[in-house]
């Protein structure tokens, strides 16, 4: 049975996106004196306390100052006020880092001075204080907080004076004083968008206003709120974006709600509902309105140059996605990357070869993984593939800091004694030894060459204690390069230590639609068994290299990236994202 709706249900949790917003300039920024530590020796000092947790902007907020712990090898562990009062131990932490309007004392105060559409960061105690008069500005505090942190290694510490109080954010009124001067607009003859349309009508009556709804058969007049695919040009900005909310506004302040109807719906009526729980107005803030993902997805500015945009899922639980853009040329990648330079992403890593460019950018949050190809000779493909043809596109590969890594780069080469080791099984597990010690491992053959792979690394280990694994490579699900990966992370998790996991793996309807040599096979039940093998043993890799080694680094992989590994450089050269719009044997 194919999982159609499996992503779609994650995405329904809230991404904040912080793009595009905007703040007055005389923010006060104040910080001298003694440092306190939140993480001290990769240990956890803080605790992150929340008034619930529900996929709250508040719990949003959490996650990114704990994702800033872990860089320091400690896990901030996120509480409700509830657990706060159940919990007769002692208290093991020396901090607490508060978010949002709790019935804890020291958010009091700190709520009552907020003027409209601002947060502040205070330290009262031993207490660290994050408030906001708007829900979705807690990502926004979040990340305020984690620029103040200072990282040293494996302590993570925060000035004992600091303290940050924004100015008013930009905003679109909304609702005010009871009343919504907008009309819901949605397409004529689409009972989806008409349904999605009357459930937005009934939030914003459920806040106090009302609104007239009508279709897109009726003359414009006056501000509209289009939701749904309807004949007014803001909608169909987000038509190509039918897997990822997207809610828009135009220079008129006119809003669309698009895309993923289902998911951008469900997130507009969401922000009706937070906004107006207390009454009064309902401000939607710049930061409501661009892309919205998954939790755990990163965000790519929105392509507006030439060619034709597709966007594929990658493998569920990677929470990544790809964009293709189709006959793009040089000039159109070269413009996109300005873009990027403007929403404050840096280059980290680019190559090019053959009039081909590989790059990755980040913010400090989102990484993509870029190229551009020009031209791809079919011959000098080693594949059974259909013809390709003359290739001109851009790719977009867009992960996030907190379900990936950047590619390793270390600058350690004195001593070139890369060695490779053996290869296991039926030459589908490759082990390397690197000239500081560690090992590189490429896939793993079946599941009984584990304990193989195992007494090999420690025949071979010259460093003192445990072996170490500096990466481990997967290249694809199929029985015979995972299985011993599943099991040797299971069996031994005590006995080595694995620094990295590398890899990309397919979609299940990409793998079931596009696996042509399966597919046309004589015995069709086997195309289906095999794509149901191949997602049941990526799930069982995933859910085990998380549970097993939590601090390791986990890196979705994309054609142009770069691993420096000490005296070891690893291109990707080519995933199944480069040919996925074609038919593949096996």
């Amino acid at each position: 049975m194919k999982r159609k709706n499996k992503l779609l249900l994650a995405f329904l949790v809230l991404v904040i996106v912080t793009l595009g917003m905007t703040a007055c300039k005389n923010n006060t920024d104040k910080g001298n004196g003694v440092e306190i530590a939140l993480v001290k020796d990769r240990t956890a000092n803080a605790e992150i306390v929340v008034n619930k947790l529900s996929d709250s902007s508040a719990e949003k907020a959490a996650k990114i100052i704990q994702s800033a712990a872990k860089k320091a090898g400690a896990n901030l562990e996120i509480v409700t006020v509830n657990d706060l009062e159940d919990d007769t131990e002692e208290d093991a932490y020396s901090y607490q880092i508060i978010i949002g309007a709790t019935s804890v004392k020291a958010t009091e105060k700190a709520m009552k001075d907020l003027t409209e559409n601002s947060f502040s960061i205070t330290i009262s105690g031993d207490t660290i204080v994050l408030v906001a008069s708007n829900e979705y500005l807690y990502p926004l505090a979040a990340e305020k907080l984690v620029e103040a942190l200072k990282l040293d290694g494996k302590n993570l510490t925060l000035n004992k004076d600091y303290k940050f109080t924004s100015e008013s954010y930009d905003a679109l009124p909304f609702i005010k004083d009871g009343k919504c001067d907008y009309t819901i607009v949605y397409p004529a003859g689409d009972d989806e968008a008409n349904q999605a349309a009357a459930n937005i009508q009934t939030a914003i009556k459920n806040a106090g206003a009302s609104i007239s709804i009508t279709d897109d058969t009726a003359s414009a007049s006056g501000k509209e709120l289009l939701v749904g695919k309807t004949n007014r040009e803001l909608s169909y900005k987000g038509d190509v974006y039918h897997k990822i909310a997207l809610i828009e506004k135009d220079d008129k302040n006119n809003i669309a709600v698009c895309g993923n109807l289902e998911i951008s719906a469900e997130l507009f009526t969401q922000y009706i509902e937070v906004l107006s729980a207390d009454g009064g107005n309902v401000n939607l803030l710049d930061n409501m309105f661009g892309f919205q993902s998954t939790e755990l997805i990163g965000f790519a500015p929105l392509y507006n140059g030439g060619g034709t945009v597709e966007i594929l899922d990658s493998f569920e639980k990677s929470n990544s996605y790809y964009t293709l853009v189709h006959q793009a040329t040089r000039e159109d990648y070269t413009g996109y990357t300005e873009l990027l330079k403007k929403e404050g992403f840096e280059l980290h890593t680019s190559a090019e070869t053959n009039g081909n460019i590989f790059e990755t950018w980040t913010d400090g949050y989102t990484i993509l993984t870029m190229s551009h190809i020009a031209y791809t000779d079919p011959a000098t493909i080693d594949m059974v593939t259909e013809s390709l043809g003359d290739i001109s596109y851009m790719s977009i590969a867009v992960d996030c800091i907190d379900n990936s890594s950047l590619p390793i780069i270390e600058t350690d080469t004195e001593k070139i004694t890369t060695e490779q080791l053996t290869t296991v099984g039926t030459q589908h597990g490759h082990i390397l030894r690197l000239a500081d010690g560690r090992f590189i491992i490429f896939d793993g053959g079946m599941p009984e060459q584990a304990e193989k792979m195992y007494k090999i690394l420690c025949e071979q280990n010259e460093l003192d204690g445990k072996p170490v694994i500096a990466a481990w490579f997967l290249t694809h699900g199929h029985i015979d390069h995972i299985g011993a990966v599943n099991q040797f992370v299971q069996m031994f998790a005590k006995d080595v230590e694995i620094e990295t996991f590398v890899h990309n793996l397919p979609a299940y309807e990409l793998y079931y639609e596009k696996n042509t040599w399966e597919a046309s096979s004589s015995n069709p039940e086997k195309h289906y068994e095999e794509a149901e093998g191949l997602y049941e043993r990526s799930n069982i890799y995933y859910d085990a290299i998380q549970k097993y080694f939590p601090s390791a680094n986990i890196i979705v992989a994309h054609a142009g990236q770069r691993f420096e590994y000490g005296d070891m450089d690893i291109d990707v050269l080519f995933t199944s994202e480069n040919i996925y719009r074609k038919e593949m044997w096996d």
